[in-house]
């Protein structure tokens, strides 16, 4: 049965996907981008092909002076993932592929045209994937206890290091050549700016939302795999490297206080031109490299001026989602 849904579908996405790149044709594109969005919000189409797709055309200079378009999109993206778990998980699984295509577009921009920053970019990626601002109360959110009372839950931070592991994978890979295949469900793409992609890539690690409520091995990944990028100093910059130590202190932190176990002990023998002496675990640190803990993302941060998920417009959106559609 589910294949046969796959393939009935399989030619009615090309379609879509065709519509999407219609620039040339305005109305065309908002058509095909207002019947996606629809489909998706109801979960009648749940491509992640075709979300990148989506989220590469919402910042895509192309796409600028189409006013309908924007509009559609601003509606949408925040309405999508706020509105269903599931739907953060596949925005945080496109989110590295989306900043691929869109550090590609930056730097190859003609003169005249402008574009949204990539550190703008990544900031509202790492929003929409917040765990945090899910506005439907579910199973992972709430709970009851024995007198019949609801109780909310500590979030679940499994999205957050998902996208983290995401990141820190391609920025290893693209940290170790200067001209990498990039991967994502086995397909492979070049991609000529590896020192841009991985900036973009890292300052997104900064950002997340690190709780002691998440999956061990997933913990135990995403420390595994930040541990691997300081060793190799994939960071170019003290941004870079502050970036992946903020990251790494978090993990520390959490696993030790869950007795998940304890953040392995990182330590960078630099020469005296550079300016990257790292202790994670704390015994040597450069303040201006290695951020205090004050600094770390751990349970609860500061506003980052990003969209919120949870004013009453979000909800109210949500609430009359049916009618609109």
């Amino acid at each position: 049965m589910q294949d046969a849904e796959a393939n009935l579908q399989k030619p009615i996405l090309k379609i879509f996907a065709k519509g999407l790149k219609a620039e040339h044709t305005p109305e065309v594109q908002l058509v095909a981008i207002t019947a996606i969005c629809k489909l998706m919000l109801t979960s009648v189409i749940n491509d992640e092909d075709l979300l990148e797709q989506i989220v590469i055309c919402y910042f895509d200079p192309a796409t600028k002076d189409n006013a309908g378009v924007k509009q559609a999109l601003n509606y949408f993206l925040p309405v999508y993932c706020y509105s269903r778990r599931e739907n953060m998980r596949r925005m945080a699984r496109v989110a590295a592929a989306v900043m691929h295509t869109l550090v590609d577009l930056s730097e190859e921009l003609d003169e005249g045209e402008d574009m949204v920053s990539l550190s703008t970019i990544g900031n509202m990626l790492v929003d929409w994937t917040d765990a945090r601002k899910v506005v439907v109360q579910d199973e992972a959110s709430v709970s009851w206890n024995e007198t019949g009372k609801k109780e909310m839950k500590t979030i679940n931070g499994d999205i957050h290091l998902d996208l983290a592991n995401s990141l820190l994978e391609q920025a290893i890979t693209q940290g170790r050549s200067s001209m990498v295949a990039f991967t994502r469900e086995q397909t492979v793409m070049l991609t000529p700016h590896p020192e841009v992609y991985r900036k973009a890539l890292i300052a997104m690690l900064g950002k997340l939302y690190i709780t002691a409520n998440s999956s061990v091995d997933k913990l135990q990944t995403t420390n595994a795999l930040v541990t691997e990028a300081i060793v190799d100093k994939i960071a170019d910059d003290s941004g870079s490297r502050n970036a992946l130590n903020k990251l790494h202190l978090a993990l520390g932190k959490v696993m030790g206080e869950s007795g998940k176990g304890k953040g392995s002990s990182v330590k960078t023998s630099t020469t005296s031109n550079d300016d990257c002496l790292t202790v994670v675990e704390g015994r040597e640190v450069e303040d201006s490299v290695l951020a205090s803990e004050d600094d770390v993302k751990i349970e609860v941060t500061e506003d980052e001026g990003v969209t919120n998920g949870k004013d009453s417009l979000l909800e109210e959106l949500l609430d009359d989602e049916d009618e609109d559609l």
